[in-house]
């Protein structure tokens, strides 16, 4: 791939870091049941790295897989007496919903096409009205771009997992990977990180 092209990436995911870091927004992540399945955690927190909402969730007769449990530590016995998706809606909503059309929430999301996929799918799930005017944009996308390793079979920028993504650039968060909360701040830190923060 043409050095100049990849370079002209790389600004442009820096210019977006850095529009991003001269808005509010929050970022937002996700543990499922499975790759197709509900939410079972839901972590979001602001620009300063403040948690706004962190909660296990009750994925009602969805079950968790023994992948998923492998993955994120959590159990059917630890999410057995939390609330639903459905219970913390008004709460998420109250978060996530912007002031209008001209006026959106931007949420920031590592692998955004997979978090608003559960996330709007857990919505239409519980017929619960979805959350208007929000403004989701995808840290990792961005930073495949800011890394710059091409995938010539795809004839796109490689995408990056976060774990490895913070490893690259040398970023330490305290916590443990693949826990809500723990990746919203990861991901926090690699946005400051590409907008030169």
């Amino acid at each position: 791939m043409n050095r100049t092209y990849i370079e002209e990436q790389r600004h442009e995911a820096i210019a977006w870091a850095q529009r991003m870091m001269a808005h509010d927004f929050l970022v937002l992540d996700l543990e499922t049941t499975d790759l197709n399945g509900t939410p079972i955690q839901i972590a979001i927190i602001n620009q300063d790295g403040e948690s706004v909402f962190d909660s296990l969730i009750n994925p009602g007769k969805f079950e968790i897989h023994p992948k998923a449990q492998e993955i994120t530590g959590i159990t059917s016995k630890m999410v057995e007496y939390q609330h639903t998706f459905a219970e913390v809606h008004l709460e998420l909503y109250a978060y996530l919903a912007g002031n209008g059309p001209g006026d959106p929430q931007i949420i920031i999301a590592y692998n955004v096409a997979f978090d608003r996929r559960i996330f709007n799918a857990a919505e239409v799930y519980a017929k619960l009205t979805p959350i208007p005017w929000t403004y989701w944009q995808c840290a990792m996308e961005n930073y495949a771009k800011f890394y710059g390793e091409w995938n010539s079979y795809h004839g796109s920028f490689k995408w990056q997992s976060l774990e490895k993504a913070c490893k690259q650039q040398n970023i330490t968060v305290n916590g443990k990977a693949h826990e809500a909360l723990t990746d919203a701040r990861m991901t926090l830190a690699l946005v400051k990180h590409m907008a030169g923060k």
